[in-house]
């Protein structure tokens, strides 16, 4: 997980990593079998949200 300035916040292993997260913008990162995967995402106060990084 890293904020917008690219700073690593979390590293997490598992197909399923749950973590909580103060409000902001994000940047998840994915990978599986060399291959690379994103997604941007924005927290808000008192939402709660499941986010998925997709392979495509």
């Amino acid at each position: 997980m890293l904020t917008p300035g690219g700073d690593v916040i979390k590293e997490s292993i598992g197909a399923f990593p749950s973590m909580v997260l103060q409000e902001g913008e994000y940047l998840a990162i994915a990978r599986h079998e060399g291959r690379v995967f994103n997604r941007r995402f924005t927290v808000e106060a008192g939402k709660d949200q499941n986010i998925e990084v997709v392979a495509r």
